[in-house]
């Protein structure tokens, strides 16, 4: 089933490669533009490299709509394999697989841009902390993700379901201006290494319910 599944994802993929290049290439432009705005200051993570505004405006919307368009299933599955589990793997892949070529492409490419711009040593006195805070962005984007197809399943509608789930982004966003616990956020605020492994933990919590939610509605809910 697994194999199976792989390699009707890999299909998908190149079926909808024109897509997933076009959003390449956005998220590449994304990466590029705090690097050079911010080039004459010295690195800061928060600001040169895990921007919160960038984040906020471009780099999650432009997830959630690459996202809404690339995520498809089939419902014929149903049938050959007699569960609807088959669908929600399928679901959960797409978004895994979009979420991480892109934050994975976006987090080589501002590497690549700040080393560019000599700040090189700084990267590599960072590193440990870009690596965690990479996967935590991961993780958040991962649960709008799920958000997302859960509205689109609920509603039926996907410009609904992007405008519900950049309403959440915006709240959560408004909280971290206002130095409050943001969950999506966190990253930016958080200084303390065992504060950092909590909120994980609270983030993988609330993602896992997120993905029993989506379970339930590709369960009960008429898919045809």
């Amino acid at each position: 089933m697994l194999n199976k599944l792989i390699h009707q994802q890999w299909l998908l993929f190149l079926n909808s490669k024109k897509l997933v290049i076009s959003g390449f290439l956005i998220i590449l432009l994304i990466a590029s533009v705090p690097g050079i705005m911010f080039s004459t200051i010295d690195f800061k993570a928060d600001v040169t490299f895990f921007n919160p505004y960038f984040i906020f405006i471009a780099l999650i919307p432009s997830l959630l709509i690459f996202s809404s368009a690339f995520v498809h299933y089939r419902l014929i599955d149903i049938y050959i394999l007699k569960t609807r589990h088959i669908i929600v793997a399928q679901i959960l892949f797409q978004i895994l697989t979009i979420t991480v070529i892109y934050i994975g492409s976006w987090t080589i490419f501002s590497i690549f841009v700040e080393i560019l711009l000599g700040k090189g040593p700084a990267i590599n006195r960072e590193w440990g902390s870009i690596f965690f805070i990479t996967t935590y962005i991961l993780i958040a984007t991962f649960l709008l993700n799920v958000i997302n197809r859960i509205f689109i399943l609920w509603f039926n509608q996907k410009f609904l379901a992007f405008i519900l789930t950049f309403v959440l982004n915006g709240l959560a966003f408004s909280l971290r201006l206002s130095n409050k616990a943001s969950l999506i956020y966190d990253f930016s605020t958080i200084s303390h290494p065992m504060q950092f492994i909590s909120r994980t933990l609270i983030l993988c919590g609330i993602t896992l319910i997120c993905v029993m939610i989506l379970t339930t509605i590709v369960m009960r809910k008429d898919l045809i």
